[in-house]
């Protein structure tokens, strides 16, 4: 059993003639909480879910967004301090969050966005964000791609580039994300504990 097409290919690469299949991972706080509509407004809000370490992809994605400073953006990263960042004041730090935290999180963003650096087998903050109904952009290195490219291939991103390109096409045009909420929403969710 592989969790993602990630995992799948290290073990692959590592252990030949090996026999599986791939099953995303849940657990039992995925619920199915997708609901018409979410905020997309003339700010494009993005929200951060976790450590603001190299390896989760903070830095880079925080470096792509200084290099597009003359849209109208604002990035919250949930997870660790608080605070408005000393680089740009369109970074906020909201701190620590619980589980209870969850439905006002996702209620206020427009997509999540998880750039980790490192190899990342699944990505439960991929899975929260779709349960929301919420957009996500993920690196090529996070395992729950195969969910996301289930809604919308083209947000995997595999470079800096890449990911800089897909964050401007998005400020500059809120199509592509709309069809993409558009599509969580009319797609089976079959992400439940009691359905895996």
């Amino acid at each position: 059993h592989f969790n993602s097409t990630v995992t799948e290919a290290i073990y692959r690469k590592n252990l030949c003639g090996i026999k599986g299949k791939v099953v995303p991972i849940t657990n039992s706080n995925i619920l199915d909480n997708r609901t018409k509509g979410f905020l997309c407004g003339k700010t494009l809000k993005m929200i951060f879910v976790g450590h603001t370490d190299a390896f989760k992809g903070f830095p880079l994605l925080k470096s792509v967004l200084l290099e597009l400073q003359q849209y109208d953006w604002q990035l919250d990263v949930w997870g660790g301090i608080e605070g408005i960042d000393s680089d740009s004041k369109k970074i906020v730090y909201k701190g620590r969050y619980t589980k209870e935290d969850l439905p006002r999180i996702y209620s206020n963003c427009t997509i999540a966005i998880v750039p980790s650096h490192c190899y990342e087998t699944f990505s439960f903050v991929t899975l929260e964000a779709l349960s929301y109904g919420v957009p996500v952009l993920v690196s090529d290195h996070v395992g729950a791609k195969t969910i996301v490219s289930e809604y919308a291939p083209s947000f995997i991103f595999k470079t800096k580039e890449d990911l800089k390109d897909k964050l401007e096409d998005l400020m500059k045009d809120r199509s592509t994300i709309i069809n993409y909420h558009k599509k969580i929403l009319d797609l089976p969710w079959h992400h439940n504990l009691s359905e895996h």
